[in-house]
């Protein structure tokens, strides 16, 4: 169920980053939009009286960590996901502002003294391996907790753990959530399911930029083979030795996927809710989730997360598959707009490039750039950004790397894949005020995302993505203005599924 609502112009204040602590300056203007804010909070709150579960799409820059600050605040216990480190500190910065502590929730790798060097998807296997012999012992006991309550950083509690000769994760992880209202992050949630169950119900949970669920895709779908069985079969050898020498013998028998996943399913029966990640997958074969490619069935995971007796999802761009049945509020007015021109003189599809296609793609974009203020070139992959860079550097263009998005002058030209580090997250330069998209940014298609797109179409994943990367792109010219100019036919076939802060004013 689609509900449309329309909010005032918001303004938020800028967070500067100050070494390990940022500073988020509100000045009376702020005030003003957090009042705005609080209406679209009364609005949200409303609509979870009657429904478990909103989605809320609002523009680049409309301030969704206030709001998702704020709505923890109205909850007994509440929780707030977000996509990286720096965004818990950032919340957690902004949850001080609003009056009230949001405790942090790490993640063993990061708070583990021993893990410098160690290989982040090796690390879980001899984290649990040093707690079974004995090397690493976990402290419960309130003493640590009340530390682990005072502490803010990884880099702290881990001080505090060779100080205390003791692992805190467990201490760190109940004094947060004592705390009752909680900020992590998606990777957590992914690694610690232990926890995950913990907050399943939690009043409220909060996920900011939900894309991020439909974009993980390495760990939305499954590929399910004799080393996924065998995986499995070692996980569960200290949990049920019956359990693991059927799934060793099935991985010595492997010779279909479609065999081998029946198999799994009497296995899946007879374990129960000893081994949840068998049953996950089952569950998805049986409802036909699946992608078959020659042995190995990809199995398609469902992208939503069932934690919270109430949850708010929010984006810059809705994936389709979240919003299925849900209720969604979107904001229709926005501070600005971003006047967008397309450029159909060229097509990046790959069987229409031709051998010139790199200068013909270059020569379109050095037309567009404008010399006055420093532009954004976003390229579809990296071997074509990396072409552009050298074409667009040998016609006398000044060109800057990515990480220099936020200090770039007049005349300079960032060129940075799609989906990169300069087109989401980051405030950009006060000079950016020209975005250039050459070609649309459809992802390589990989056996992963043939199986999403069999489950939800090819334009619900593929060009979905594509049109969110241009989407963040776009995104970043709205904390100072600007124009864009999107640089491929195809653009035009999809003008009227962009957000409407994208303004299309004509086609070259």
């Amino acid at each position: 169920m689609w509900a449309w609502f329309c909010f005032g112009v918001l303004g938020f204040g800028n967070v500067l980053p100050r070494g390990r602590k940022y500073l988020i300056s509100f000045g009376r203007e702020r005030e003003l939009a957090r009042k705005r804010v609080l209406d679209v909070v009364d609005t949200l709150v409303s609509i979870l009286n009657t429904a478990d579960e909103v989605v809320f799409e609002a523009y680049p820059g409309f301030g969704k960590t206030m709001l998702g600050a704020e709505l923890v605040r109205r909850f007994r216990r509440g929780a707030m996901v977000v996509r990286t480190r720096a965004e818990v500190v950032v919340a957690m910065n902004m949850a001080e502002f609003l009056g009230y502590r949001l405790a942090p929730l790490f993640g063993r790798y990061s708070l583990c003294p021993l893990s410098e060097g160690e290989d982040p998807r090796t690390f879980p296997a001899f984290c649990r391996a040093r707690r079974i012999l004995g090397r690493c012992v976990e402290a419960t006991e309130s003493r640590y907790v009340e530390i682990c309550s005072r502490l803010s950083t990884p880099e702290e509690i881990r001080e505090a753990s060779v100080r205390e000769g003791v692992c805190l994760f467990k201490a760190h992880v109940i004094a947060a959530l004592k705390n009752g209202r909680v900020v992590t992050t998606y990777e957590f949630l992914r690694h610690h399911p232990e926890v995950v169950d913990k907050l399943r119900t939690w009043d409220l949970v909060f996920l900011d930029e939900c894309h991020a669920l439909f974009e993980d895709v390495e760990n939305l779908v499954v590929k399910v083979d004799r080393i996924f069985v065998y995986s499995l079969a070692e996980a569960m050898r200290s949990v049920d030795a019956r359990l693991c020498y059927a799934l060793k013998s099935l991985y010595r028998r492997w010779s279909s996927a479609e065999e081998g996943l029946e198999a799994l399913a009497r296995i899946g029966e007879e374990c129960g809710e000893r081994c949840p990640e068998l049953l996950e997958v089952v569950d998805a074969w049986r409802r036909g989730r699946v992608y078959v490619q020659g042995e190995v069935i990809y199995v398609v995971k469902d992208p939503s997360i069932s934690i919270g007796a109430k949850r708010v999802l929010t984006t810059a761009y809705i994936p389709p598959p979240l919003a299925r049945g849900k209720k969604v509020v979107a904001v229709e007015r926005s501070p600005m707009t971003i006047d967008v021109v397309i450029d159909t003189s060229i097509s990046t599809r790959f069987r229409e490039r031709g051998e010139d296609f790199i200068d013909r793609l270059s020569e379109a974009v050095a037309k567009h750039i404008d010399k006055n203020v420093a532009t954004l070139v976003v390229a579809p992959s990296r071997a074509i950004a990396e072409e552009l860079s050298k074409r667009l550097l040998s016609k006398g263009f000044r060109i800057a790397p990515p990480e220099a998005i936020d200090r770039v002058g007049e005349g300079t030209v960032v060129v940075e894949v799609a989906g990169g580090r300069a087109t989401e997250g980051v405030t950009p330069s006060r000079s950016l005020r020209m975005a250039i998209v050459a070609g649309m940014p459809y992802p390589a298609p990989t056996p992963e995302l043939n199986a999403l797109s069999k489950v939800y179409g090819f334009e619900s994943v593929y060009t979905y993505l594509a049109l969110l990367r241009t989407v963040q792109a776009l995104g970043r010219l709205m904390r100072w203005g600007g124009r864009a100019v999107l640089i491929d036919r195809r653009f035009h076939r999809y003008r009227d599924r962009f957000p409407k802060w994208v303004n299309v004013v004509g086609v070259e």
